[in-house]
């Protein structure tokens, strides 16, 4: 199935999907629950919770939802 032709939430879901792929010291994710549905955003959620994927890793999460956030992140960074 061509990129092209994904939904935005399968198109998010295999951008996250790619991003933990291999094994990057550093992840920046930008507004990872983006167009995701609530078992999408809940799915995330669970993955970078997860200790395995933590491990040996700095997680860098920007986005606007910050309820959503605290569920995953040890510290908060605002720029307001």
């Amino acid at each position: 199935m061509p990129f092209q032709s994904l939904s935005l939430g399968m198109k998010q879901r295999l951008g996250i999907a790619r991003a933990l792929m291999g094994n990057k010291q550093v992840l920046l994710l930008d507004e990872p629950q983006n167009v995701l549905d609530p078992l999408g955003i809940r799915a995330v959620r669970n993955l970078l919770n997860d200790p395995e994927i933590r491990r040996n890793k700095i997680i860098l999460l920007a986005s606007h939802n910050l309820n959503e956030i605290s569920r995953i992140v040890d510290k908060i960074v605002s720029s307001i």
